[in-house]
This record gives C-alpha cells, sequence and structure tokens, in this order.
C-alpha cells in the first residue's frame, strides 16, 4: 500500500490539513482523510515546506518485498537490495501485517497480498524467522478475504497472490491455506492467463510479471519494456523481470530508484509529475490554492506543460497524469491539446490494450473530468471520450459494482454535477469527503432590503437567499466580501426591475424609469411618475453611488458613469421587450437574441462585480471588448438556458422567446423537440467559447479572477435551470444547499 504524500504532507497531516491519498499496489486507490480545522497554521506549513514541488507517493511494502527478493549479480545467495531486505524487517506491525495504516475494511485482499510478499523476500535470504511467523499468522487470520466478492481486489491479484503461494510452497513454507481454497486460487490463476492470452491482450500478462513466473514468455514481454529500463514504470514488474531473467537495464531502474528513496520503494516511478498534480488538484478541492499556493502552483504548472510539449514518458504513458494533467493545464490556461488522449478515446481500444493499472474507475472518472472541457470546435477526441466514459460510468452505478462507499458517491457527484455545482458547495464536498471540520461561515446584512422599501411592491419577487447565497458560493475567499455585496444587491434589485416591466409597469412608468437613468443626475427636473418609479430608481441611485464609492477606494477613480452604462443598456432591452409585446411585434430570432442576451441581466450581476475583485484596471480595459465578450458569452448561455425552462408559460402568456421564435419562422419544418434540441446545441457551443476565453491567456489578457467570474457564473445557471426555473421557483434541494453554504458546519466522521 502507498500514500500519496510530500514532506509539507506529511507534516501537514500530523497538523491534521491536509488529506493524503492512499494507493494499493497495482493502484486500487482510495482517498482517507486527515483533514482537520487548522487553516491558522497553514501559512507556518508553508513557509517550512514545499507542498507541491516535492510531492511523491511513499512506500509500497508490496513492491519493496519484490525489489528485496532480486538476487546479486554477484552471487544468487545474496540480496541486490538488501536495504529493502532491511526496511522489510522494521516496519512490521504489531498484527504481524505489512499494510498501510490506517486499515480499511475493503482492503483485505491488498493486505494479505502485501504481507505474504513480504514474508516470501524474508523466506528467501533466511531471516526474520519470527516475522515471518507472524505474517503467516496475519494471512491465516484473514485468508477468507482471497475468494470473498465484497472485498476490493488489486489488479491481477487472481494470478499473483497465487504465484506467491506456489512459491512459498517452493521455499518450504507451510501455508495456511485449506486444499480447496488453494485449488480454488490456482484454477481461478490458470482460467485468467488463458482468458487474457485468448482475447490476445497480451499488455496485461506484461503489467502482471510477477504473477507468470516460469511460465513468463520472456522474448514477447520485453518489447513493454520502458526506456527507463522499467515495465510499466512498476517497481515490482520490473522486480519480477530482473529475480527472473537477468537485464541491465531493469537493474539500472532500480539501482536509481533506491538512491531517490530511503531503503524503499513506491507503487509506482517515476511518479513526481503524477503526485505534483494530485496535489495541486487536492489543494484546490480545499479552495486555498490562490489563497495560499498560487506561485507554487503556477511555477509547478509551467515545469509541467514544458515537459508536456516535450512529450514526456512519464505524462504520455501513464493514463492518469495525462488526464489529470490535461484537466488542470487547460483549466489555467495552459495550449495543450486533446490530442494527447486521443489512444483512449474509444472504449474498445481502451480496454484491450492500456495496461491494468489504468483500468481502474477513478482512471475513468478522471477520464470523463478532462472530456467536459472541450473549447474548439470538432474535439472529436474529447466528444468520443466523454460518451464512453459517461456511459460506463453511469454504468458501474447502476449495476453496483462500485463497492466502495467513497468511491461511488464520487462517481454519482461528478456524473451529477458537471457544469451546474458552486464553488463553495464544491470546497465543501470535497471537505467532507476527507471528513474536515473546517467551513467558512459567509454572511451579510438584508437590512438593505428594508431600507429600499421593496417590500412595498406586491409584485416584486424578493429571492434574498438565492441571490446571496449561489453568489457566495461563487465568490468564497474572505477578501472579496464587496464583491459579494456589488453581485448580491444588483441580483435583488435585477429581479425587481425584471418584475416591474414584466408585470407591474405602465408605458408610462417604464418610460419614466428608463429615461430617469439616461439622464441621470436630472431627477429634479423629471420627477417620478408613480411611487413604484421612485422607490426603484431610489434603491438604483443609492447602490450606484454606494458602489462608486466603494470601486473609488479600489481603483483612485470613480466609475460611475460605467455603472449606470450598464443599467441603462439593461433598461433599454427591458423596454424593447415590453414594446414587442405591446404591439404584438415578433421580432427574428437574431433581432430577438440580440437584445435578450442583455436584458437577462448579467450586466449589472457579473459586469459590475468585475470592479471588486481586488484587481485595479485602467478603464478602457474595464470598457474594453474582451470583458463585453466574456459577459455576452454567459448572458447567452443563461438566456437560453432560460428560455429552455420558460417557454411554455410564456407562450401561454402570448409572449415569445428564441425557442417558440426557432419554430415559429421555421413555418413548420421545425418541430417544438427540434427547436429544444438547437438550443441546447447553441448552450454547448457558447458554453464552450466562454470556457475557451476563460483558460485561454493568449487570447485573453485579462486577469485570471476576471475570466474565472463569467466561467464560475456559467456553473451558477446550469445550477439554476438545469432541471427547471430553479431561481424563479427554488428547489428543496436549493434550499437545503443553502443552509449548508450559509450555516451548518461540515459534518465529521
Amino acid at each position: 500500500m502507498s500514500v500519496l504524500t510530500s514532506n509539507v504532507l506529511t507534516l501537514a497531516c500530523e497538523r491534521k490539513i491536509f488529506p493524503s491519498l492512499q494507493i494499493s499496489n497495482k493502484l486500487t486507490r482510495f482517498r482517507i482523510a486527515h483533514t482537520k480545522n487548522c487553516m491558522d497554521e497553514v501559512e507556518k506549513t508553508i513557509k517550512r515546506k514545499k507542498v507541491v514541488e516535492k510531492a511523491k507517493l511513499s512506500v509500497s511494502s508490496y513492491d519493496t518485498a519484490w525489489v528485496a527478493m532480486v538476487p546479486s549479480k554477484e552471487s544468487k545467495e545474496k540480496p541486490s537490495f538488501p536495504e529493502c531486505l532491511d526496511w522489510i524487517m522494521k516496519n512490521q506491525h504489531c498484527d504481524g501485517s505489512w499494510c498501510h495504516n490506517p486499515y480499511h475494511p475493503l482492503l483485505v485482499k491488498d493486505y494479505i497480498s502485501c504481507t505474504l510478499a513480504c514474508v516470501l523476500a524474508l523466506q528467501k535470504w533466511k531471516v526474520g524467522q519470527s516475522l515471518i511467523k507472524r505474517g503467516l499468522e496475519f494471512i491465516e487470520a484473514n485468508y477468507w478475504a482471497a475468494t470473498d466478492e465484497r472485498q476490493l481486489t488489486p489488479i491481477g491479484f487472481n494470478i499473483i497472490f497465487p504465484a506467491m503461494i506456489e512459491l512459498a510452497m517452493e521455499y518450504g513454507l507451510e501455508v495456511p491455506f485449506h486444499l480447496e481454497l488453494l485449488d480454488l486460487l490456482l484454477q481461478n490463476r490458470e482460467n485468467e492467463i488463458a482468458r487474457y492470452e485468448l482475447e490476445g491482450t497480451k499488455v496485461h500478462l506484461a503489467y502482471l510479471i510477477e504473477g507468470l513466473g516460469k511460465k513468463c514468455k520472456w522474448e514477447e514481454m520485453n518489447k513493454y519494456q520502458n526506456s527507463n529500463g522499467s515495465f510499466f514504470n512498476s517497481p515490482s514488474a520490473t522486480a519480477a523481470a530482473l529475480f527472473y531473467n537477468h537485464n541491465q537495464q531493469c537493474y539500472d531502474y532500480l539501482t536509481i530508484l533506491l538512491k531517490n528513496d530511503d531503503n524503499a520503494v513506491p507503487t509506482t516511478y517515476p511518479s513526481q509529475i503524477y503526485s505534483q498534480l494530485c496535489a495541486i488538484d487536492n489543494i484546490q478541492k480545499l479552495g486555498i490554492d490562490d489563497i495560499y499556493f498560487r506561485i507554487e502552483i503556477d511555477n509547478t504548472l509551467d515545469d509541467i506543460y514544458r515537459l508536456w510539449m516535450q512529450s514526456d514518458e512519464e505524462i504520455y504513458l501513464d493514463v492518469n497524469c495525462c488526464a489529470l494533467g490535461f484537466r488542470l493545464l487547460r483549466l489555467k490556461g495552459y495550449n495543450v491539446s486533446s490530442d494527447a488522449l486521443a489512444h483512449v478515446s474509444e472504449e474498445e481500444y481502451f480496454f484491450n490494450s492500456v495496461s491494468p493499472q489504468f483500468k481502474s474507475t477513478k482512471t475513468i472518472m478522471e477520464l470523463y473530468k478532462a472530456s467536459k472541457l472541450s473549447i474548439y470546435e470538432n474535439e472529436f477526441v474529447l466528444e468520443k471520450l466523454e460518451v464512453w466514459t459517461y456511459s460506463f460510468l453511469k454504468q458501474q452505478l447502476l449495476t453496483d459494482v462500485i463497492k466502495d462507499s467513497k468511491l461511488r458517491e464520487e462517481v454519482g457527484h461528478v456524473l451529477k454535477y458537471r457544469y451546474d455545482s458552486l464553488n463553495f458547495l464544491e470546497i465543501r464536498w470535497g471537505i467532507e469527503q476527507q471528513k474536515a471540520d473546517n467551513v467558512a461561515l459567509l454572511k451579510t446584512s438584508y437590512r438593505w432590503v428594508k431600507v429600499c422599501r421593496f417590500e412595498e411592491l406586491n409584485f416584486a419577487r424578493l429571492l434574498l437567499l438565492n441571490c446571496y447565497y449561489t453568489n457566495s458560493a461563487v465568490l468564497v475567499a474572505p477578501e472579496l466580501a464587496d464583491a459579494r455585496i456589488a453581485i448580491t444587491k444588483n441580483c435583488i434589485l435585477a429581479t425587481v426591475v425584471d418584475d416591474f416591466f414584466d408585470i407591474a409597469g405602465s408605458k408610462e412608468e417604464l418610460e419614466n424609469l428608463v429615461q430617469l437613468v439616461q439622464r441621470w443626475g436630472e431627477t429634479s427636473t423629471i420627477g417620478y411618475r408613480s411611487e413604484q418609479v421612485k422607490i426603484i430608481f431610489s434603491a438604483l441611485e443609492d447602490m450606484i453611488k454606494e458602489l462608486d464609492s466603494i470601486a473609488f477606494k479600489h481603483h483612485g477613480r470613480s466609475v460611475e458613469h460605467h455603472l449606470v452604462k450598464i443599467w441603462h443598456e439593461l433598461l433599454k432591452s427591458m423596454m424593447q421587450e415590453a414594446a414587442w409585446a405591446r404591439e404584438d411585434v415578433i421580432p427574428s430570432l437574431d433581432e430577438y437574441m440580440e437584445n435578450a442576451y442583455i436584458s437577462f441581466a448579467l450586466g449589472p450581476i457579473c459586469h459590475i462585480t468585475t470592479y471588486f475583485l481586488g484587481i485595479t484596471l485602467p478603464e478602457e480595459v474595464m470598457i474594453g471588448p474582451q470583458l463585453y465578450n466574456l459577459f455576452k458569452h454567459v448572458s447567452l448561455v443563461g438566456r437560453l438556458f432560460n428560455d429552455l425552462q420558460s417557454f411554455k408559460r410564456e407562450r401561454e402568456q402570448g409572449k415569445y422567446n428564441s425557442i417558440s421564435l426557432r419554430v415559429f419562422h421555421s413555418q413548420g419544418s421545425i418541430t417544438e423537440k427540434e427547436a429544444i434540441e438547437d438550443a441546447k446545441k447553441d448552450i454547448e457551443m457558447y458554453r464552450k467559447e466562454l470556457l475557451r476565453l476563460s483558460v485561454q491567456k493568449e487570447e485573453n489578457s485579462l486577469p485570471k479572477p476576471f475570466r474565472e467570474l463569467f466561467w464560475n457564473f456559467s456553473n451558477v445557471l446550469h445550477y439554476f435551470y438545469i432541471d427547471n426555473d430553479g431561481y424563479s421557483n427554488p428547489k428543496i434541494k436549493m434550499a437545503n444547499d443553502a443552509k449548508i453554504v450559509l450555516w451548518e458546519p461540515a459534518s465529521l466522521l
């Protein structure tokens, strides 16, 4: 069993800050939690240790045992790597095993496999008889697991474990297995080998060299040796090759490996890049990457990107590393091609040609995550990858074949929340997966709503909780308090204004409100048509002046004129829609969309919020095309989502939106169902372009927080509209999510 760790992750586990990733021999993976509420210690930890740069896999007793069994080139009576034998003698647990700590009840097969391998190493060199005795007692007490289908099975167990039993018998050990069980295990081994040979998947057997022994056809196996001398970067497989058939390249590989590790080996090597990526991924899941680790993560990803562009073997031969690297690099804006995943884009090819350590549910889930990051037209590799990985994972859930409940929960979560999960909910979910008790409570005052007298507007939807908690879940960092205030107030006010234009406002009142904003500062000469107009405009005026005052502290200049312009554009678009409805005008689809993406009201909600992200940019940038392009694409996504959920209701009210307009203007050539599918395709097209604009640094010079705000808000839109109009008619789940974000601490184990 090996554990993903680093110098700082080890220290962090002692401080109960970060999780550690548990990886069994032959890569059965689990995440075991060690996270506690010690964020006050994080900064001290960072100053003393490197979290990402020195990340590595920790010791695997199974692989170390196989390396310990390799005889010296000079004499078969001596071990070639006595330091590994010494490690085994010093690291037996009190129960007689060499399993990892903490104990996991579903990994008993792994424990008896690790223990038997260590016993074999000791017996081969005739040392540690008391350790051997205790090891065999542990195996005898747990041999039931060998055929228990409820247990998680390490890759190749049915071939390797019986082979080790045969080797133990050759060494004169009395193996503690009933004869019937032993016959069953040996028969299963023969069946497995025959199946692989029949299917023609030699790569499977090559990865399981230690289970083949004298049955190994070395002339067929040599073609699977990596340029670094290893077989599949597996110390155990490489040691077995050296054990049965001397090979100088294998010897050189293990010699280098032992120089890098203290008397023991990990389950895979080299693993530096994959370990670094895992460390970055876990830090991001905890939501502290930009707060504490931004520079270190950026430097590490720069190095990994250079290796990616050089087609580094450590990345390209490891499916997990390639998929995770693609996801993290693309999300950070590096220009990485999905062609790197072409060899796994077909399900049949994946299962027939990829070596067994990469056929786990975890690997396929990582490939599925990578497939969702298409940003170019015709990225067929990702499209094909998404289809088969989603189908495979869904089938695994439906057939209940994933035995580990935590992994099953993670797969369900990944499939359910593709775009519609909010940052804080994801962070909290990740923390709870690690059994953490760390939670940040984000609160603000609702007194502003009463001061604005919105409760006197009987027509208005005052969706306070929706407006606040989703925005708080996207803008998580403590220093973004001003941004949370800005986005929440603009969201509440935009909803009130939308209802005023849709339901309560007369033509004269609407024109009055538009004029008041258009001629900003001339309120006394224009006057108010009604008390409703006065309430709405007064709230807008006070809010803009308040936000301008806050923005002045950030930028050293007034931004009032731009805030007013954004609101004026919104009111003009709403006025246009009201005129179409009043005059019974049916616009073209293009006319509708060009106006409707603005009337969706993300200008005040998203665009204005960019002034409060803690970054000062020139005015020409804040009003420039790059920011507007981000705003336009997220607004197009939102408008179409809203139309999909509201077109039936609006049709009954005699209104048109993009769905009904597609049908109407087609003159009968498009059905309603086809119009819906066309809208969904457009959503995917706009979302893909938004992602491209958000992650590609060379395409958009805006700072990362600006780009991420719009992409994250597209996730809010998915969250609201994935099943119905969840903004106007919140689901029970959303109410529960609000409690999770704002009030309830994370649950403990």
